[in-house]
């Protein structure tokens, strides 16, 4: 004959278990990690600007104010570092216009820089140039989010390394 506290247990073993594979497939989304691939009412920071295969890329850890870039359903506002910039673009997929989630390709249609501030020296410096030289009016780009949560945003040219641009989210 089984224990008394036995044939509680078991019960209650088979109840939770039944609970569990009803959870599991109950169709609910598993919550996203905090780099979701959300693009909109973000701020990224730009963690890489890779010009060339051979060309440093990384964006040091010590420049005073790092840049970051924001997007909106038809702008961007962010800083170089050095400056802030505004812009307005357009969202695209198979040549066809779309909103940012449903899209992949990213036009610039305009882009403006304020001054670049007095005391930017250094690595500021070397991401403010190349983040103006890429980012610029009319220049397309795909974008992506990778799997390590980094929106890649990858300038569209023939060459078979093309400049990127990698941000990481800073939340909303």
């Amino acid at each position: 004959m089984m224990p008394r506290c036995a044939r509680l247990i078991t019960p209650l073993t088979a109840a939770c278990a039944a609970t569990l594979l009803v959870a599991c497939g109950s169709g609910e989304e598993e919550p996203q990690a905090p780099g979701d691939e959300q693009i909109l009412d973000k701020q990224w920071q730009v963690v890489s600007i890779n010009t060339t295969p051979d060309a440093a890329s990384t964006i040091p850890e010590s420049i005073p104010q790092a840049p970051t870039l924001s997007f909106g359903e038809s702008t961007l506002v962010g800083t170089t570092g050095c400056t802030q910039m505004v812009g307005k673009v357009t969202y695209s997929a198979n040549e066809e216009r779309q909103n940012i989630q449903d899209g992949n390709r990213l036009h610039f249609d305009e882009v403006d820089y304020d001054e670049t501030a007095q005391d930017c020296h250094g690595a500021s410096v070397w991401a403010d140039n190349l983040l103006r030289n890429l980012i610029s009016t009319g220049r397309d780009f795909h974008y992506t989010v990778n799997s390590n949560n980094q929106l890649v945003l990858e300038l569209i040219t023939d060459e078979v390394d093309s400049p990127s641009i990698k941000l990481v989210s800073l939340g909303n």
